[in-house]
């Protein structure tokens, strides 16, 4: 029981720190969402900021032994990356909110709670990860050496979780399909192939890689990727301006 209840104030508190930061929110507004008094909350936990770092270090924690599975597989840099992509939905579905908290609080109040050392362990380690799959992709030829390996890796992490925050009612059904527009889109891209360009027999416009549209079926999946592109670039310049200011 005392757990059943643990997980309903995590899963409160998460929503309520998501919709309005750690520190707008008052431990008797979790209490009344959950049902209780502010009292009988303590018994649970001793602060605010102790069910914000349990909320976090659970999800990190989560996150870095699942990125670490991924980072053992015999897979082409394609395939790991889809996995990574796969594994950061699903994991995120299973931690709601989790990584709205720590977008919105990791430049303010990230810091100053009590495990924070715990979080920033798990955190470096899921960053180990996509660099090393990404390292070993250049290494062997299949992604770019012209491109930094870690302004590739940190876009697309951030427009990962991103996608969480624009799909979090739909998240658990839809990360198989999210994972793979994001894959797709972000290594493939969204402009036509010289090849695949003009149009197709029957006067269809051609898609990337020369397949033809059904006749009066919306493409929402290249919708999709083609919104995905303009805040990918979004990111990048996001990206460019903390590197400019060295706080990246």
């Amino acid at each position: 029981m005392a757990r059943g209840q643990r997980a309903k104030i995590l899963e409160h508190s998460g929503r309520l720190f998501s919709l309005r930061g750690i520190g707008a929110t008052t431990i008797r507004e979790i209490a009344e969402s959950v049902g209780l008094n502010s009292g009988t909350l303590y018994h649970y936990f001793a602060s605010k900021d102790d069910i914000a770092s349990e909320i976090l270090v659970g999800f990190l924690e989560d996150l870095s032994t699942e990125y670490e599975r991924v980072s053992e597989r015999d897979g082409t840099a394609r395939e790991n990356i889809l996995e990574l992509v796969r594994t950061s939905l699903r994991v995120a579905a299973r931690h709601p909110y989790a990584t709205e908290i720590y977008q919105n609080e990791q430049v303010g109040r990230l810091p100053s709670l009590p495990r924070y050392d715990d979080l920033m362990k798990s955190l470096s380690r899921c960053h180990e990860t996509w660099d090393r799959v990404v390292r070993d992709g250049v290494a062997r030829g299949e992604l770019r050496a012209d491109i930094g390996e870690h302004n590739f890796q940190r876009i697309l992490r951030e427009l990962v979780f991103m996608t969480v925050r624009w799909n979090r009612e739909s998240l658990a059904e839809e990360a198989g399909s999210l994972a793979e527009i994001l894959t797709s889109g972000f290594l493939d891209g969204f402009a036509t192939r010289p090849e695949a360009s003009g149009t197709a027999p029957g006067g269809h416009a051609a898609s990337p890689g020369g397949a033809v549209p059904s006749p009066g079926e919306p493409d929402a999946q290249h919708a999709e990727i083609a919104r995905l592109r303009s805040d990918v670039e979004e990111l990048k310049q996001v990206v460019e301006t903390i590197r400019r200011d060295g706080t990246g």
